[in-house]
């Protein structure tokens, strides 16, 4: 999918300059996501070294995920931020103040020492102030992006949304090929010690890369003043209510199946099933290659006229996969065949959410639309699935007398991936009634030269 969105760009006849305004504005999703996934890998680190929770239990990772996703609760507050801001500075100030907030916030992960003394209050009440400083710079840079498209690409706005999307795609694929990479360099031994810290590390080098990079392309393009007007990210939801409510559902299928496949069952793996880090890397690793190479050939069979009919399809096999993961996790076997099943529909499904949302908003509202709904289900459906799912094994061990964690932890997996899997098909069939997408695709994609 990263491939054919940045191809769609050199196919749909922009300037070089206007291509530019889209690479920029896919530069802040690139670095969000990036922070996301390798926040959920290095959880456990994090756990071990500020909290001194050595043993990572249920309810240091339940505080941690849900400082995370404080974190992104702030996103509005920095909106309003940041358009206070571009109404008295220039946008390359405003650029530089953000970056900052975000270069110090992965500096602080990267460097505060595992024996800092911190009691477990103290390093929790730490962690939540640096992800909220965090939260209101990602909000800013959100705002930024969408005030920078409004300003430079008003009539050729929803076709940014092909850079944003390679952008999410693209920070999810660095997070976990330098997580992967991390194992293979360094033992389990220096990764507890320090090389944890690394992808923290280099999330502080991209940061500063992107911040030159749209330095030197605000100062390479004409007419960078401030947008006097800035249209506020969020206003979408109250302009087309049904609309953003059924994207969110539906990108919330994306974000809770990434997110168990990449962060949850490692975690069931390291602290349910021992295995090493290592091997969870690599199990994770080869999962989503081989992943992304199956969905590389199966998107091209992919068309408006009959994506809702595949995101059916592959919502209703999650169940089953789903089933076999757990059977196989309660019997400690076929590590790597039990989640590929699983990585190549979650990546399958991240494909066909992106076209399912494009028919919902008009052609004015799309980038705006597609963009907010689909950062808002992921991660709040991704951000909240550990906190879920730990309940949910509170519960069924509270009804039923069961003793053997592996069943708890995967039975409680499983129920939040059917809850998911459901409302997305309600979805499905409230989408289909609203869209009709054989004519959005005679419409839209034949018109632009892409083959329906």
């Amino acid at each position: 999918m990263i491939v054919r969105n940045i191809m769609r760009l050199f196919q749909l006849g922009l300037t070089r300059d206007e291509r530019k305004v889209i690479f920029i504005a896919s530069l802040g999703s690139m670095l969000d996501f990036y922070d996301f996934i390798i926040f959920g890998f290095l959880s456990i680190f994090i756990i071990q070294n500020v909290l001194q929770d050595h043993h990572a239990s249920e309810l240091s990772f339940s505080l941690i995920f849900t400082i995370f996703i404080v974190g992104y609760l702030v996103n509005p507050i920095g909106m309003k931020i940041y358009s206070l801001l571009a109404k008295r500075c220039h946008l390359a100030w405003s650029v530089s103040l953000i970056s900052l907030m975000l270069v110090l916030a992965n500096l602080y992960f990267a460097l505060i020492p595992s024996d800092s003394g911190f009691a477990w209050l103290h390093g929790l009440f730490a962690i939540a102030l640096i992800r909220v400083m965090q939260g209101l710079a990602s909000g800013a840079f959100i705002q930024m992006e969408l005030n920078y498209l409004n300003d430079k690409l008003a009539h050729k706005i929803d076709l940014a949304l092909f850079g944003i999307m390679a952008g999410i795609e693209l920070g999810q694929l660095l997070g976990v090929s330098i997580y992967r990479l991390t194992n293979v360099l360094f033992s389990v031994q220096e990764m507890e010690q320090f090389a944890w810290r690394i992808p923290f590390m280099i999330g502080v080098v991209f940061t500063l890369i992107a911040y030159l990079i749209r330095l030197a392309v605000i100062f390479s393009l004409k007419s960078v003043q401030p947008v006097k007007r800035p249209q506020m990210y969020y206003h979408i939801y109250t302009r087309f209510p049904l609309q953003s409510k059924l994207a969110i559902i539906i990108s919330g299928l994306t974000g809770s199946t990434v997110f168990i496949f990449l962060i949850f069952i490692p975690y069931g793996m390291y602290y349910h099933l021992h295995y090493s880090l290592y091997l969870i890397s690599h199990y994770i690793f080869m999962a989503n290659l081989l992943s992304l190479l199956i969905n590389f050939g199966l998107n091209k069979l992919v068309r408006f006229h009959n994506v809702v009919l595949i995101t059916w399809l592959a919502t209703m096999a999650l169940v089953p996969s789903m089933l076999f993961w757990g059977w196989a996790f309660i019997n400690k076997q076929y590590g790597l065949a039990s989640i590929l099943p699983i990585a190549i529909l979650a990546s399958l499904v991240s494909g066909l959410v992106p076209r399912l949302l494009y028919g919902l908003f008009p052609e004015v509202s799309r980038t705006l639309g597609v963009a907010s709904c689909h950062r808002v289900g992921f991660i709040f459906f991704g951000g909240v699935a550990p906190l879920i799912t730990i309940a949910l094994g509170k519960v069924v061990h509270h009804l039923f007398p069961i003793s053997n964690h592996n069943v708890l932890f995967s039975s409680s997996v499983i129920i939040y991936v059917i809850f998911m899997a459901l409302l997305t098909l309600y979805a499905l069939v409230q989408i289909k009634r609203l869209v009709d997408y054989k004519l959005l695709s005679k419409l839209d994609y034949q018109s632009r030269g892409f083959k329906v």
